[in-house]
């Protein structure tokens, strides 16, 4: 056995260095690469060295049957790295080694890339500047940032690759000031460089540095062009990636493509679509995009006729189109479809899964899942989904469990289990997990909220590197519950903080009830006129501000508009809204009359608020008789509550008698009941 001349280590560091990264690894080729001189071998997924054509030919067929070898063996070959008895065989190992590194950064397998990083360092390979960017790369996609550091820092003499890695980690892991420091110290720069720098600002919500920094570029490319416009349309500004585009010396395909995402991204897929029909060339992905904006819309027939006029169906269209059926709950299709594909991979499998998990068979699902014939991440966390959505949540943590390994998505989806369940326990993991995005940060500012903590969930808000529209109207949310002046006043503030408020119809419709409960309609009634559209709550918001204020008339105004209007219907909410905005006035004539046009006007079977409301104001007009016979003869079963809505009456109109009848049946349907006990208690006293 003998170990590689330092003349022949090709893939070391050297003059006549040959790197062939995939994805944002880098690609050196492009600069040291001269025409005939280098070859390099596809079977070895971008592992590069100099030969010649001979050669080259016999390395890459020995190279092709190495790798089936290795994948019939297990991933055992690569403990050749410890034994190697050619030349050959160690480029072929360390080759193996790069794909599989490739691989754990793919699936975030942390533990898998770690064993792999610690067999390296016990072999000849410790020093491999090639092996150490890609562990770089892995530790930063698996969020392990200070492994990846450690793993820079040890390189003798890292390159522009070595240092544009590293920045790429940084950003990936939410910490551009190291980032920015790495930038700052390298001695030379290319445009690889500063791309990544402004991609880390852009994906971090910073725009403004991120434009500060493109501006500053030496030159750009159509790199660095589409990194920011990218960065624009995530963060909603279409306008200003628009005008990006048309500023462009000469946008390409994948400009046009981010402008298509960033439509569909926000609900705008008729202006996608106008873009879509004006280019003259399209690949795959933009044929995708579009169909999975329909898809999200749930508008399926529009993204099946797409579907059908695309000139090529890739297993990944086909796969759009299943999750198309999939996401629309349309079981049917989704087995047609699916049936139909002459080749199946996991995602597909894992969308038919999610079919029938949507439609309530869970039992099917699960079928599916157990013969699936390969399960990854991915499959395994769409189980996961299944089963939080049905609120079985042991088996959903059972589920986790057993994961081989998780991801990203997998650490975000139990953090969402269990903010649930349990806010402490929540918190711990929170903390402890090695890098959080915006999904992390609202799944635990929405656990605060959900356990009524405004001062946790201020702390979460303020600790939140990004306040994403998301995390604002949480935020929002808790400062209206809170119901006092001072939490309002801080609401109002907030509210004026988030973009495009017009368009935001949660964080408006909150203003609209915040305002109600201060008794500021005209100011409830400015948000929502100044909305460029409404939806159901938008509009239930503006018609329960007036009924709580008692301006019934204009509550019924807004009513009949909401139905005129069209975009929305009104449900049982909305009309609970109206028969308490009566309440509110003492109409006790014009409640019964629009409670007994509720089914035949609405289409709507009056619910027990419904029925509990109407009682509630017979009793106050001192009709206690037809408010005691309404509760009695009401399509349901009354409880506690209901009766007791009655027992306030029998005290407020010395009905003792009455008082006495219905307080015996509160306590044969809940002995418990504390407010019934404190009512019978004060009739009692009057008497």
């Amino acid at each position: 056995m003998r170990l590689l001349g330092p003349e022949r280590w090709w893939c070391l560091a050297g003059k006549e260095e040959l790197w062939s990264y995939h994805g944002d690894v880098g690609d050196e080729r492009s600069q040291g690469m001269r025409a005939g001189e280098y070859v390099v071998g596809d079977c070895l997924s971008g592992f590069g060295f100099k030969t010649d054509a001979l050669l080259a030919r016999r390395i890459c067929l020995r190279a092709a049957l190495f790798l089936i070898a290795s994948i019939l063996l297990l991933e055992t070959t690569w403990l050749l790295l410890l034994f190697d008895s050619s030349d050959f065989s160690f480029m072929i190992s360390a080759a193996i080694i790069a794909e599989q590194l490739r691989s754990c950064a793919k699936l975030e397998d942390l533990v898998r890339g770690k064993q792999i990083h610690s067999s390296i360092r016990q072999s000849y390979l410790r020093n491999d500047r090639f092996l150490a960017n890609l562990l770089i790369d892995m530790y930063g996609k698996c969020g392990c940032l200070d492994s990846a550091v450690s793993v820079f820092q040890a390189i003798s003499n890292p390159n522009v690759f070595s240092w544009n890695i590293i920045i790429a980690a940084c950003s990936h892991n939410s910490n551009l000031e190291l980032g920015t420091l790495y930038f700052m110290k390298m001695s030379q720069r290319d445009a690889l460089s500063w791309t990544t720098l402004v991609s880390a600002y852009a994906h971090g919500g910073q725009l403004l540095l991120a434009q500060k920094i493109f501006s500053a570029m030496p030159m750009w490319d159509a790199v660095s062009w589409n990194s920011l416009m990218w960065g624009l349309g995530e963060d909603g500004q279409i306008e200003e990636a628009w005008k990006m585009i048309h500023a462009m010396p000469v946008p390409d395909l994948v400009s046009w493509t981010v402008i298509i995402q960033a439509l569909a991204d926000a609900g705008d897929v008729p202006r996608a679509r106008e873009i879509f029909d004006a280019m003259i060339q399209r690949n795959g992905v933009t044929w995708q995009l579009l169909v999975s904006g329909y898809a999200q819309l749930g508008h399926t027939n529009d993204a099946k006729f797409l579907f059908g006029r695309m000139p090529q169906h890739s297993l990944v269209s086909w796969n759009s189109m299943l999750a198309c059926y999939s996401q629309a709950g349309n079981l049917e299709e989704s087995k047609k479809t699916f049936d139909g594909m002459r080749i199946k991979d996991v995602a597909s499998w894992t969308s038919i899964m999610t079919a029938y998990a949507r439609c309530g068979h869970l039992a099917d699902a699960e079928r599916i899942f157990t013969e699936m014939p390969k399960k990854d991440v991915v499959a395994w966390n769409a189980l996961a989904v299944a089963y939080n959505d049905m609120e079985m949540f042991e088996r959903c943590e059972e589920c986790y469990k057993k994961m081989p390994h998780w991801n990203f998505v997998s650490l975000n989806g139990y953090l969402h289990m269990i903010c649930i369940e349990n806010a402490k326990q929540a918190k711990e993991f929170f903390d402890s997990m090695p890098r959080k995005n915006s999904i992390s940060w609202n799944n635990i500012l929405a656990a605060s909220l959900r356990h009524h903590k405004l001062t946790d969930t201020k702390a979460v808000f303020d600790r939140s590197p990004k306040h994403t529209p998301v995390a604002l109207s949480t935020m929002l949310q808790a400062l209206v519950l809170e119901g006092d002046h001072s939490s309002f006043d801080q609401a109002e503030l907030l509210y004026r903080e988030i973009p495009n408020k017009e368009q935001d119809l949660f964080a408006s419709s909150l203003m609209i009830a915040g305002y109600a409960q201060r008794g500021e309609l005209d100011k409830s009634r400015r948000v929502f006129d100044s909305m460029e559209a409404w939806d159901f709550v938008s509009w239930t918001a503006i018609i329960q501000a007036h009924a709580h204020n008692a301006q019934i008339d204009p509550a019924l105004e807004l009513l009949r508009l909401m139905c005129l209007d069209g975009s929305s219907s009104p449900n049982e909410v909305t009309l609970l809204a109206i028969l308490n905005g009566f309440a509110h006035c003492g109409l006790a004539e014009e409640c019964c009359a629009f409670f007994l046009s509720i089914e035949p006007d609405f289409g709507i079977h009056p619910t027990l608020d419904h029925y509990c409301c109407v009682a509630d104001l017979f009793g106050r007009a001192r009709r206690l008789d037809e408010a005691e016979e309404l509760v009695a003869t009401m399509p349901f079963l009354p409880d506690a509550i209901a009766w007791a809505t009655l027992l306030g009456a029998c005290r407020i109109h010395g009905d003792a008698a009455r008082g006495a009848r219905i307080y015996g049946r509160v306590m044969d349907l809940d002995p418990t009941h504390a407010p019934s006990l404190l009512l019978a208690s004060r009739i009692a006293a009057d008497e």
